[in-house]
């Protein structure tokens, strides 16, 4: 049996960071996914990491993605492999050329390698670009392209060196909501024995705990499920048909 103090869903990049992080911290953490774990990020996304955004908040928060990123190895003792070869954009439209400068002030703002260069710098570093109608472009000296993939495979590995349990193939039937805050997660293949607050267990489908000292939701018991418990430490067992 297993005691979780936090329960991911999904193994993509956010999921698997979290449960990583979490991990870190010291938390029991299990890492669910429907699928095998790291499966289902996509292999057709170019991986481009870019600092430039839309808003201040948006590019601080890309600007410290790019930053995980390069620390991934020493932080989380696993390989990665990616490129900063920089990146442009190019503006062919008198209403796009304001947009182009004034990310580039913002990213100057920021302290940022961003800059303006001419058309004929930005077809030097392209040889393959098209300059004609080009009206200005815009030139960031560390943004990044990976394959995407790396990242959470990575963070699920270190995610289970830290004591994490990886559970894939494992679908999510329910999150049980009690009282205003997810108490459980509801799969299948296998069962729980979940610990209430005043550390008698019940079982589920009872109404009561062991003790009947407390009242858990009424639930019917259904076969092949599981029910993980995030914020009491639930206890994970194998599913048993006998002890239905």
């Amino acid at each position: 049996m297993q005691r979780f103090d936090v329960i991911v869903i999904g193994s993509g990049a956010f999921g698997s960071s979290t449960a990583f992080h979490l991990a870190k911290q010291g938390k029991s953490v299990a890492l669910l996914d429907k699928a095998d774990i790291a499966s289902q990020t996509s292999p057709r996304a170019a991986g481009l990491t870019g600092h430039l955004r839309q808003t201040e908040a948006m590019t601080r928060l890309s600007t410290e993605a790019l930053r995980k990123i390069e620390r991934f190895s020493d932080e989380t003792g696993e390989p990665i492999e990616f490129y900063q070869p920089g990146s442009m954009s190019c503006a062919r439209r008198l209403e796009d050329v304001a947009v182009i400068r004034e990310r580039v002030a913002l990213g100057q703002r920021l302290g940022l390698s961003a800059e303006l260069i001419s058309p004929e710098e930005a077809r030097a570093k392209n040889p393959f670009l098209e300059t004609k109608g080009i009206l200005a472009v815009s030139y960031m000296k560390r943004d990044a392209y990976l394959e995407p993939a790396q990242l959470p495979l990575g963070y699920a590995r270190a995610a289970e060196k830290l004591g994490a349990v990886l559970m894939p193939n494992t679908r999510v039937l329910e999150i049980v909501v009690e009282n205003g805050s997810a108490t459980r997660v509801v799969t299948k293949s296998r069962r729980i024995r979940r610990r209430c607050d005043r550390g008698c267990s019940w079982r589920m489908g009872s109404s009561r705990c062991g003790s009947g000292r407390c009242a858990g939701p009424r639930r019917a018991n259904a076969p092949s499920t599981d029910d993980h418990d995030a914020s009491c430490g639930g206890e994970v067992q194998p599913a048993d048909d006998t002890n239905s």
